[in-house]
């Protein structure tokens, strides 16, 4: 219902968005790690200049958080997280390899950690309401579903790549403000004809 979909960020009625600066993005997200307890989780951050995105900030936010500290709790013995965002052209061949996307520009956001990394069944699960792989009273399974709903409201797209003992990476394509799509480029085009 309703409810649910508030909770995945499903709802665009009073969402303030805003230009970001993707450049300073990474460095919010290791935020979580200022005040953790695991002392032997250490994040880095690198940011492209130059990429801009239109989007809910405590949304983005929001993602960030979610997905470090999903990541510092893969890594129970410590290990490394990395954040970066840099420029991604997603063009025909990656939709076909992929199955899913839009021609154009992006921001690629990426979360990558040394951690315990997920099997083939979990990574299926990850993004579904109430899926979690925390023990009982650890983990809502909210998270990750809350994190794909905030992605694709902002016009994006979210994967996720990961192999077991091998940890995971989290791709987030977020188009580029000001940028346009290619499909835009194509009907602009035809316009002008």
């Amino acid at each position: 219902g309703r409810a649910l979909r508030d909770k995945l960020g499903a709802d665009r009625a009073g969402r303030a968005r805003a230009v970001l600066d993707d450049e300073r993005l990474p460095h919010r997200g290791l935020h979580a790690l200022r005040h953790d307890p695991h002392e032997d989780v250490h994040g880095t951050a690198c940011g492209e200049a130059d990429l801009m995105i239109f989007a809910d900030s405590g949304q983005i936010e929001q993602i960030l958080m979610n997905l470090v500290t999903n990541a510092r709790d893969a890594m129970p013995r410590g290990g490394r997280i990395t954040v970066k965002t840099e420029l991604f052209h997603m063009d025909e061949a990656f939709i076909t390899a992929h199955g899913y996307g839009t021609a154009g520009d992006y921001a690629l956001l990426s979360v990558t950690d040394t951690g315990s990394g997920m099997n083939s069944s979990t990574k299926d699960k990850i993004f579904e309401p109430f899926f979690t792989t925390k023990e009982q009273g650890k983990g809502t399974g909210l998270g990750l579903s809350m994190v794909y709903g905030a992605v694709i409201q902002h016009g994006g797209f979210i994967d996720v790549s990961s192999e077991l003992g091998a940890g995971s990476t989290f791709h987030i394509y977020l188009p580029l403000f000001g940028g346009c799509m290619e499909s835009d480029r194509h009907e602009a085009q035809q316009n002008n004809l």
